[in-house]
Order: C-alpha cells, then sequence, then structure tokens
C-alpha cells in the first residue's frame, strides 16, 4: 500500500495521480487504477517519470496486459506522437492540468 494515496482500495482521478507521480511507483499505478491512453504515454512510459530500475522495465506490453481497455493501436499512435512532438509542450496539452482534485 503506499503512504500518500490508498490505490487498493480506491480509485483516484488521473489529475490525483498526476500530482502525487514522484510519490507513486508506476506499477502501482497500473495494477490498481484505471487509466487511460494519455496517462499511460505522457506518464507511465515516459521515462522523465520511470524513478526506479523496475520502472524503467515497463513496456507497452505490461500497460496493455493491465489496462486491457486502452487499445493496442491507440497506444502505439499516441507513443508515436508523442516521439515526433516536444515533451515540453505537454503543459498546454495535458487533459489533466485544472482538473479538480477528488
Amino acid at each position: 500500500m503506499n503512504a500518500i494515496l490508498d490505490l487498493d482500495n480506491n480509485q483516484y482521478d488521473m489529475s490525483v495521480l498526476k500530482t502525487n507521480i514522484y510519490a507513486i511507483h508506476l506499477w502501482d499505478i497500473l495494477r490498481t487504477q484505471k487509466i487511460d491512453a494519455y496517462f499511460a504515454t505522457y506518464y507511465i512510459l515516459n521515462t522523465c517519470y520511470q524513478l526506479t530500475d523496475e520502472e524503467e522495465t515497463i513496456t507497452l506490453e505490461d500497460v496493455l496486459r493491465l489496462q486491457p481497455h486502452i487499445s493496442r493501436e491507440l497506444l502505439t499512435k499516441m507513443l508515436l506522437h508523442r516521439d515526433k512532438n516536444d515533451l515540453k509542450n505537454l503543459i498546454y496539452t495535458d487533459p489533466y492540468v485544472g482538473k479538480r482534485r477528488r
């Protein structure tokens, strides 16, 4: 169990997960929370947020296995789009900016 958020017993809005991203192990998010393809692309599969050796092992296949509602086609397209664009522009396109916390 995570000391910041009770991931095992609660589902959190992705804006809350984003706010706490450096305090939560990415594998714990993948295993316990329902996330969307955007969150998977820009946070879970982004090396800027993979702080441990274990987190660096997360693959597209892991995301698809643990988040079966995300399609391979969409996740692949988003990863290709992300890799073509400068990640510092994320602040302008992030759908979780300004969302209210639960």
